[in-house]
């Protein structure tokens, strides 16, 4: 999308090879090691996410017909949570996190991202219905292939706790996707040929048809949760049996120390 480059604040995000569950079977994890005293790269963060509620057109377009004088202000009250905000802590826990999610299959882990989904909230903290995150890998932009994967994931983030059980959460609300993904992909099609984003558009249109255009399908499951270290690199009192997990990919845990204050920071500095 035109408007999302690689974030720098992605150097921070660490792979922690060997995590395990309880019985041996294997997720993967990330931690978040960040500076919150490096003001250049929270402040570009800061810009990244308040892209995901508006566009730089948008607003552009909203200074000049309203005569905006104080941005900060017009993005305070009208789009960005405010950690004040009634369900304000938890909008800014869960969608940080989902964008968080976005970067990390886009730009590490080489799909196409689907944003979009917060662009024009009736509030800063409406809810946002349907899958949290869904990204894709074609063999070929231009035709379709049955090697294409369409990959839907459940976000579940904790970002003042550190409990694990979140992590079985994401996987149980994952297997709700099924029911969810055609409705939450023809949003995105009309979003993108709102915004004029053609290519996006033309392979959600791929994706929604299906009996057409046959494809791989993967859902998984994310957690993001406030701990700073995995202990013995393995995640207690849980196993990935009992979670029916088979493989490593479908289950996602990103951890770090005192991430809400991290995500107050760095919400704070959309609006000043």
């Amino acid at each position: 999308m035109k408007d999302f480059n690689r974030p720098a604040y992605l150097n921070w995000l660490i792979k922690e090879d060997g995590v395990i569950f309880e019985d041996g079977i294997g997720l993967q994890c990330y931690r978040i090691d960040y500076d919150i005293t490096d003001a250049c790269v929270l402040n570009e963060w800061a810009v990244h996410i308040r892209k995901h509620y508006i566009t730089d057109a948008d607003l552009a377009e909203a200074q000049e017909d309203l005569e905006i004088d104080d941005l900060n202000k017009y993005l305070k009250e009208n789009i960005i949570p405010q950690k004040s905000d009634r369900l304000g802590s938890t909008t800014i826990s869960g969608e940080i996190a989902e964008i968080l999610i976005y970067d990390l299959f886009e730009f590490i882990l080489n799909y196409i991202a689907f944003r979009g989904r917060h662009w024009n909230k009736s509030s800063p903290t409406s809810p946002v219905q349907g899958t949290d995150v869904i990204v894709a890998k074609v063999k070929d932009i231009n035709k379709p292939s049955i090697e294409d994967e369409l990959c839907m994931i459940e976000v579940k983030a904790s970002l003042s706790q550190d409990d694990y059980s979140i992590i079985k959460k994401a996987k149980e609300h994952s297997e709700k996707d099924t029911f969810r993904i055609g409705a939450s992909l023809d949003y995105l099609r009309k979003k993108y040929s709102h915004y004029g984003e053609n290519q996006l558009k033309e392979l959600v249109v791929r994706f929604q048809k299906k009996a057409k255009h046959s494809y791989r399908e993967k859902y998984v499951g994310a957690s993001v949760i406030s701990r700073k270290d995995i202990e013995n690199n393995t995640i207690s009192d849980l196993n990935g049996k009992d979670l029916e997990i088979r493989t490593d990919d479908r289950i996602f845990l990103i951890h770090g120390e005192k991430l809400m204050d991290l995500a107050y920071e760095v919400y704070r500095r959309i609006t000043e």
